[in-house]
């Protein structure tokens, strides 16, 4: 290693310690709302060979919850899931020093993709399994020249990067169907074997995902309909993600002319690949596009900024892989390396008013909430919730405490995503149904603001109390008010 190549490592450690310093700031006062919850909640209660039933349920892979589950398994007491939300943002953390240290684009464009919405805030700070998809991209980005190398290795990575999302799907299938194609040496069958299985194990652990879980067409109207709100989403959203949760959005003029630039720039990196490569033109159309395929006939209703940012890695993996092989003509590489700087910079002020928000107020008031049954309330009494995707947040962070579910009549752990949760219970159902309820513990109520679930000091005060009112939230349904049962 000359001293030029020293100089460059040492400023790119550097450079990643900044990161690392500014990101963790904001996970450690991030409050984790019901998706990152019930990665958690799953692989602490269920067994080894229970998690891979559930995940037909759930819809994803198994990688993610393998990772997580001896240190679920292990560590028991009331906020213990920050252990996750440090295992994702040290993934992001390497995968922005892989990025800075070996990736071909210019100090613009890394500058533009670390400083991006996706990897200031919403990858290391949500802690979910899109956190540590970058790594597992940018990792195969370093070892593609070398495949023929190291076969084993890279198959190894693309076998990980299939489990890990069923998003990266349509990435990983074309990846192994152009190994075994420009491969086809004896030497090279345990390669081949590995990725083959690996794509097969996602397929036999969501087939029946479908028919499982009741959300999947949740929301789903025609074709025409499901695509247009797709792609809206997928643009307005990777500028400012306050449309996905208001459902509103005041398109001015700045907007609308960003918007419109990063759209043309999204389309502008096909286009671009297919004139250079087609290969890899290939890899992104058959990568991004089948990730498009999934929002469009399966769940259309939120298009998150991590998935908008599964479809952007792979375009930063084929760049990687066009500008590494120097056929570009001088003047291209800059043009390219602009057109990407410029493509993530104008998500820059997304990622960084989610970091002052989540900084100033409660992502979720899940934490806050538990906190207050903790101190409060009795750990034998009965607490009763009404729909178990947005109460589930609450559960890692009591102590003894337990939520019983009134759709599914049960104390509940982890969302089972079945036909109780459509059938929440009115105001009046839910009176009812604890009336009916054979206990002597004292019952409370707790209540979201996801769609007004349930405020019944409201329309029965003869009945509840209200004795608590957690701050607002910035994710949706995620603040909460717990009710004393008078009788």
């Amino acid at each position: 290693m000359n001293s030029e190549d020293k100089k460059n490592l040492v400023l790119n450690i550097f450079f990643t310690a900044l990161y690392a310093v500014f990101t963790l700031v904001t996970v450690l006062h991030h409050e984790i709302w019901s998706d990152e919850a019930q990665v958690w909640q799953i692989v602490q209660n269920v067994s080894f060979l229970g998690l891979f039933k559930h995940l037909v349920n759930e819809g994803h892979p198994s990688f993610f919850y393998l990772l997580i589950m001896p240190f679920a398994k292990i560590f028991h007491t009331a906020g213990s899931i920050i252990i996750m939300q440090i295992i994702c943002w040290v993934f992001m953390c390497a995968s922005v020093f892989l990025l800075l240290q070996y990736s071909p684009f210019s100090k613009f464009a890394k500058f533009a993709i670390v400083t991006s919405a996706g990897f200031l805030y919403f990858l290391p700070v949500n802690a979910r399994s899109y956190a540590i998809l970058p790594f597992f991209v940018f990792l195969l980005a370093t070892l593609y020249p070398k495949a023929k190398e190291k076969p084993l290795i890279y198959s190894v990575i693309l076998a990980i990067t299939a489990n890990i999302h069923v998003i990266m799907f349509g990435f990983c299938t074309i990846l192994t169907v152009l190994f075994i194609y420009e491969n086809r040496a004896k030497k090279y069958i345990p390669s081949y074997t590995i990725m083959i299985l690996s794509l097969l194990a996602v397929v036999l652990q969501l087939a029946g995902t479908s028919s499982s879980n009741e959300f999947i067409s949740y929301g789903q109207y025609n074709f025409l309909s499901s695509a247009l709100g797709v792609f809206s989403k997928f643009f307005v959203n990777g500028y400012d993600d306050m449309y996905q949760q208001t459902h509103r959005f005041l398109f001015a003029p700045t907007a609308i002319i960003s918007i419109s630039v990063i759209a043309g720039l999204f389309f502008a990196n096909f286009i671009g690949l297919f004139k250079n490569n087609k290969k890899l033109f290939l890899i992104a159309f058959s990568g991004v596009g089948f990730q498009f395929f999934v929002y469009i006939f399966s769940y259309n209703v939120y298009v998150y900024v991590t998935r908008i940012y599964c479809a952007y890695i792979i375009l930063i993996f084929c760049w990687w892989i066009l500008l590494n092989t120097n056929t570009l003509r001088e003047k291209s590489r800059k043009a390219v390396n602009i057109c990407i700087g410029i493509f993530f910079i104008l998500t820059l002020l997304n990622g960084l008013k989610y970091t002052l928000l989540d900084l100033q107020y409660n992502f979720s008031s899940a934490k806050e909430t538990a906190e207050y049954i903790n101190k409060n309330i009795d750990k034998n009494a009965m607490i009763i919730e009404n729909f178990d995707p947005v109460f589930v947040s609450i559960l890692p962070y009591l102590k003894e405490h337990k939520l019983y579910s009134a759709s599914s009549n049960t104390e509940f752990s982890y969302i089972i995503w079945g036909k109780s949760l459509k059938q929440m219970k009115s105001d009046y159902g839910l009176l009812e149904y604890i009336q009916n309820l054979k206990t002597d513990k004292q019952i409370y109520l707790i209540t979201s603001s996801f769609r007004n679930i349930n405020s019944p000091s409201e329309s029965l005060p003869q009945y509840f109390e209200l004795i608590f009112a957690s701050s607002p939230s910035i994710a949706e349904g995620q603040s909460f008010k717990i009710y004393r049962y008078k009788y």
